[in-house]
């Protein structure tokens, strides 16, 4: 059942087991995380790690979604163009440790990404290089509960978005820009970015 509430959310976002080559523009909702995201042309949902990068790695983790390449005027072979990592974690889970937590998860996917230094697409072949230097951003959707709480406060400085219920740190140890909201918090903020933009035009 646990897992259940998280593919649930997973696949509000993106459809699992897929990859960006499967699906179009309106077969996902990654706009909702951050509208930024719909420059990456190449993205997995729910794919093994030894399916994503080059080299022999044999780790059978499995990251929520990966964004690895961005396109349109971005486009480039420079190996700092950002790789974003998305993790979802079940609501209301308030029994996180030292040990067992979303941060040190995607600080461990980052690592395995900047060890194999290849980033490759679903058949093998190769799509980026990834350096020491490549910056990474991962969002973290999970309901802001007293064990994530005190897991942030042992691993980072975590600062609170103004007026909302959002977490973000710049991980300088990992080059790593880490956001952790609730996915209700998720939704607001779309909400709010969208009526903004209605407004804009006249159409609210």
């Amino acid at each position: 059942m646990t897992s259940h509430y998280e593919k649930v959310v997973h696949g509000i976002i993106c459809p699992l087991n897929s990859t960006s080559q499967e699906l179009s523009y309106e077969d996902h909702n990654l706009w909702l995380l951050d509208d930024r995201l719909a420059f990456y042309t190449y993205f997995n949902s729910d794919k093994r790690m030894n399916s994503q990068v080059g080299g022999e790695t044999t780790s059978t983790d499995r990251p929520d979604i990966t964004l690895l390449d961005v396109s349109l005027g971005f486009q480039s072979e420079d190996a700092n163009q950002p790789i974003t990592i998305v993790e979802f974690k079940r609501p209301k889970r308030d029994n996180y440790t030292f040990a067992d937590n979303p941060i040190s998860q995607v600080r461990s996917y980052v690592e395995q990404f900047r060890g194999a230094r290849e980033a490759v697409k679903f058949d093998g072949t190769p799509l980026r290089t990834i350096s020491a230097d490549t910056p990474f951003t991962c969002h973290i959707v999970a309901d802001i509960t007293d064990s994530l709480i005190s897991v942030m406060r042992q691993l980072g400085q975590f600062s609170q978005r103004a007026g909302t219920s959002s977490y973000y740190w710049w991980d300088a140890n990992y080059k790593i820009f880490i956001e952790i909201s609730s996915f209700r918090e998720v939704l607001n903020s779309a909400k709010a970015r969208n009526q903004a933009f209605f407004k804009h035009l006249g159409i609210d």
